[in-house]
């Protein structure tokens, strides 16, 4: 006998009104909650992932309001409503579905969550949700290949792989999470590879507000890694990465890396405004390692101190060391764009390797606290060049100098490669020498400079006298070197002489540019618009000039010279009034020197002789150039 169903048309219409009414509230951007920590099934993160995926085009927010426990009065648990102060952990048992369309997943709606507020220094954010992947097998924490997702204020650890991982289109958000850290941000709970690992481009992580900083230690491989051709334009901004969130003690994996670029360009690790730097210390590795990746910039950082930048917290290697890369910026000219690289177990900048061309350090201080002053030495050299070429180590721009100090070794230490430039630098106080080409001790200098090495064993010059006249400092020299060829002398001052008797450059007091003869020799007779007291002592480097602003080989410092007193400072020759010395000053000075005329004294020897003839051809008309530089 058979049974007769019931109608279904009102239920296939009613069907049909939900699911239109649903495509319409998504195509809105819908709100999914979650509100259980179960692994699946309604009001869980994974169904909210699904159900964002399934609305595509559409940018949803997925939201927090899971009911956490605690004890009632009679020692019973409270599970019907969320609580102040409760950590919702939810606990995957398998891989969580990759993120396939742009979400916002705010883990900062949780009741009691609460956003940092510390623009610099320790993160005190709230995190209230925690996603524990110690039961999801080998999967990652959230996978996004959607792009222009943001995912923020959540606790990510024990995953056995990746923390966040970022592929596909990019454009992504990561703001205000603690990735391999308990809730509280000040215990391990890494995760098994790196935290963060980006293989897209022009995402931000962290950023130059307060909220948006995120902590990322205890993995244990890297704090963050750059991977791959497509990751360029990436930013990394504001965050704590291998330091606990207080910014005061070590809180790494066992193998890690603070960030590694791996490929790729144009990233960006810190920034110039306040709040944009990183804290990344306290790794067991290097702090930042840039491999095989060109056109990055490494500014405002603070690379091996703790988050005051006032003590050491080093990282177990080198502070950044760039592994065949080229045109990369460490630091910069802007204040803003200063690291503090110091306290780091081994040296506090290395460019290894000869695919380590053209890059700039710039503006930093290497060995020294945020303010310049207080001794946080790297274990070994400052900067160390171990096979890299045409990079530049300062630079002729106000703000280019670097400030080098307290290192265990060399100020800069160049092992392997050549036409690498050192300009305008403050290094001093380090232990070994301020710059050593090659081996451990001074290189002689050579006739003629013939000889090849580390940049090419540039000579450096020889003073002959330093004396004061109280506002200037009168130098005479010389330097023996290639044959024709133009030079930039630099000048530094110094409170006292390296135990070797050739000196490091702690004040920089001006330059000269002098140009050799055919047989490889100029003669320095510099004034130099600055003062030093009598008693100090007096160095100088020699670089080679290749063109307009374009500069090669650097020379070890000089031996020191003691500042005397005394001394005549001799008029720039320009007799003739034409804004140079040539030859219409020549016969000028000739005829002063006839006529037996003070002001034509150019030697200081209060006598009008030839000799004022041969040093005006020497020093002044060789160069047609303004003595004051």
């Amino acid at each position: 006998m058979s049974r007769s169903l019931p109608p279904r048309e009102p239920r296939v219409l009613i069907r049909v009104f939900l699911c239109l009414s649903l495509t319409h509230q998504a195509s809105l951007g819908a709100t999914l909650t979650v509100t259980s920590p179960d692994n699946s099934g309604p009001g869980s993160l994974r169904q909210a992932i699904l159900d964002s995926n399934q609305s595509a085009g559409v940018f949803d927010t997925i939201a927090f309001n899971i009911p956490t426990p605690a004890k009632g009065a009679g020692g019973l648990e409270e599970t019907e409503k969320v609580l102040p102060g409760g950590v919702a952990t939810i606990s995957p048992t398998s891989a969580l579905p990759t993120i396939t369309d742009p979400v916002l997943i705010d883990g900062h709606t949780q009741v009691g969550s609460a956003v940092n507020t510390n623009a610099t220094g320790p993160i005190n954010a709230q995190i209230k949700v925690e996603l524990n992947g110690s039961n999801a097998g080998a999967s990652n924490g959230l996978t996004i290949t959607a792009g222009g997702s943001t995912v923020r204020g959540l606790a990510i650890n024990r995953f056995a792989r990746v923390g966040i991982q970022l592929e596909g289109l990019g454009g992504n958000s990561i703001e205000g999470n603690f990735i391999g850290t308990d809730v509280t941000g000040m215990a391990v709970q890494q995760n098994g590879f790196s935290g963060l690992f980006i293989a897209s481009p022009n995402n931000t992580i962290g950023g130059n507000t307060p909220a948006a900083r995120n902590l990322s230690s205890g993995n244990v491989f890297h704090g963050l890694e750059i991977s791959g051709g497509a990751a360029t334009g990436n930013k990394v901004m504001g965050n704590i990465i291998g330091a606990n969130a207080a910014g005061t003690a070590s809180l790494t994996g066992p193998e890690s890396f603070g960030v590694l670029i791996d490929g790729g360009g144009g990233n960006v690790i810190g920034g110039t405004t306040v709040g944009a730097g990183n804290v990344i210390s306290g790794n067991v590795s290097h702090g930042i390692e840039v491999f095989s990746s060109s056109g990055n910039r490494i500014e405002g950082n603070f690379i091996g101190t703790d988050a005051s930048g006032l003590a050491a917290l080093g990282n177990g290697a080198r502070g950044v060391q760039l592994n065949d890369s080229s045109d990369n910026i460490i630091g910069g000219t802007e204040p803003g764009a200063r690291n503090i690289i110091s306290g780091n177990s081994r040296s506090g900048i290395r460019l290894l390797n000869p695919g380590s061309t053209g890059n700039l350090v710039q503006g930093n201080y290497i060995g020294t606290d945020l303010h310049g002053v207080a001794d946080l030495g790297n274990g070994n050299e400052g900067v160390i060049i171990n096979g890299g070429s045409n990079n530049t180590i300062g630079g002729t721009e106000s703000g280019a100098g670097n400030l080098i100090s307290g290192n265990g070794g060399d100020g800069v230490s160049v092992i392997e490669g050549a036409g690498n430039s050192i300009l305008m630098n403050s290094i001093y106080s380090n232990n070994g020498l301020g710059i050593d080409l090659g081996a451990s001790s001074v290189t002689p200098n050579d006739d003629g400079d013939g000889d090849s090495g580390p940049n090419n064993l540039q000579n450096f010059p020889v003073l002959d006298s330093a004396s004061t006249n109280g506002s200037q400092v009168l130098v005479a020299g010389s330097l023996s070197s290639l044959a024709n060829t133009m030079f930039r002398v630099e000048f530094f001052s110094n409170s006292g002489c390296d135990p070797t008797g050739n000196g490091e450059g702690q004040r920089l007091l001006g330059f000269s540019e002098i140009v050799t003869g055919s047989t490889g020799v100029a003669t320095i007779n510099v004034t130099l618009d600055e003062t030093a007291s009598v008693g100090e002592f007096l160095t100088a480097t020699a670089t080679v000039i290749e063109g307009q602003g374009d500069y090669g080989d650097s020379s070890e410092f000089s031996g020191c010279r003691e500042v005397v007193a005394g001394g005549c400072i001799p008029p720039f020759p320009d007799f003739a009034d034409n804004g140079r010395a040539d030859a219409g000053d020549a016969l000028l000075l000739l005829k002063g020197i006839l006529d037996g005329n003070e002001a034509f004294d150019l030697t200081c020897d209060e006598l009008m002789t030839g000799d004022d003839l041969i040093r005006f051809s020497l020093e002044w008309y060789q160069l047609e150039a303004s003595k004051t530089q």
